[in-house]
C-alpha cells in the first residue's frame, strides 16, 4: 500500500508541474503579443523616432502624447524586459508641473508602445 501511495503522490506532482509549466508558457506568449490585455497604447511617429534614438537622460517637448498635451518626456536608459523587448522608463512632466513615470517598449524595429508597468517602487 505504501508503494501505491508514493506512486500516486509522485504522479500528482508530475501532473501539477506540467500544468504549471504549460500555464507559464501560455501566459508568456500572450504577454509578448501586441495589445496584450488592452494595456498597450501605440505611440506617435514622433515619439517612436525619439525613443529609438534618444540618448539616456535626453528630453523632448511634445504637443500631444497619450499622457496629455504640452508635456516634457525624458527617456531613461533602455533595458531588456522579461518579455525580451527593449523598454525605457519615461519621466513625463505635465504642463501642471507634475511628473509621472511611464514605461514604453518596442513593438517592432522602430515602433514603441506605452505599457502598463508590472511592478513599481512605491517610494518615488
Amino acid at each position: 500500500m505504501h508503494v501505491k501511495l508514493k506512486r500516486t503522490f509522485t504522479l500528482s506532482l508530475l501532473v501539477l508541474g506540467m500544468a504549471t509549466a504549460t500555464g507559464c508558457a501560455t501566459q508568456r506568449g500572450s504577454i509578448d503579443q501586441p495589445g496584450y490585455g488592452g494595456h498597450q497604447t501605440a505611440l506617435s511617429p514622433q515619439l517612436n523616432d525619439y525613443l529609438s534614438s534618444a540618448a539616456t537622460g535626453s528630453a523632448i517637448t511634445m504637443a500631444q502624447t497619450p499622457w496629455g498635451d504640452n508635456v516634457l518626456v525624458l527617456a531613461n536608459q533602455p533595458y531588456y524586459a522579461a518579455s525580451g523587448r527593449t523598454c525605457r522608463e519615461l519621466e513625463v512632466t505635465l504642463s501642471s508641473g507634475t511628473t509621472q513615470h511611464h514605461i514604453a517598449c518596442q513593438t517592432g524595429d522602430t515602433s514603441w508602445a506605452s505599457v502598463r508597468p508590472v511592478t513599481r517602487l512605491l517610494n518615488r
